[in-house]
């Protein structure tokens, strides 16, 4: 299978990243010992692959959810450490927000806005 993805993504039939994810998903599904972050090898390749929104919404999805919800030595997380987890991903990420807002070398920028801009035919704009 990874010998098939190889030549697939050389002769230009197949993108190598997504040659990559589904070798390696192949690779860790007929593996004899399977631990659950390695599920992880394949999911994230596959996600960075998808370029349509029906394959990339759930891809992503699913990479979030394995990448949360595995721990590295295949143990589970109790519900609430899960909660509190999102929780401070929450906060943090607001905080930063907040506290860069104004900080940030393209905020202050002057430039045209897109408002100010006159229509085109077909709502093309340069």
């Amino acid at each position: 299978m990874t010998l098939r993805m190889l030549i697939a993504a050389w002769t230009g039939r197949l993108n190598a990243i997504g040659a990559l994810g589904v070798s390696l998903g192949a690779i860790v599904l007929l593996f004899p010992v399977v631990q659950p972050w390695y599920l992880l090898w394949a999911i994230v390749p596959l996600a960075a692959w998808a370029n349509r929104p029906a394959f990339r919404v759930p891809a992503v999805v699913l990479s979030v959810v394995v990448s949360v919800m595995v721990m590295p030595r295949g143990a589970d997380f109790y519900v609430f450490q899960i909660v509190e987890s999102a929780i401070a991903t929450v906060i943090v990420g607001l905080s930063l927000i907040f506290l860069t807002r104004n900080v940030l070398p393209w905020r202050n920028q002057p430039g045209v806005s897109a408002r100010s801009q006159q229509p085109t035919p077909y709502g093309v704009s340069s």
